[in-house]
């Protein structure tokens, strides 16, 4: 009978380690979550100038954001200005 609780106890102890563990990488993903800088990027309009966009950088996290880079999807354009009768712009390097 000794044997079975000195069995017992060993899984018990393993099963509580268990759930520490757990309990210390629960509370790190949510320490993690919450001051994490979370960064977008979007195009705006300028009322005043109807031909410009205004590119939008904007961190939206809590933690701050170091050696921010981003890449767009297409290239934009350099110099471009007018609406209808327009030039092609070449691409912003």
């Amino acid at each position: 009978m000794g044997d079975w609780i000195t069995i017992g106890g060993f899984w018990v102890s393993i099963f509580m380690a268990i759930v520490a563990i757990s309990a210390v990488l629960v509370s790190y993903i949510v320490y993690r979550a919450s001051s994490a800088p979370n960064v977008i990027v979007y195009a705006d309009d300028d009322e005043r100038r109807p031909t410009m966009i205004v590119l939008v950088i904007e961190n939206i996290g809590h933690g701050p954001a170091k050696n921010v880079t981003f890449f767009p999807a297409r290239d934009l354009p350099k110099d471009a200005w007018g609406f209808d009768d327009a030039q092609m712009p070449q691409k912003m390097n």
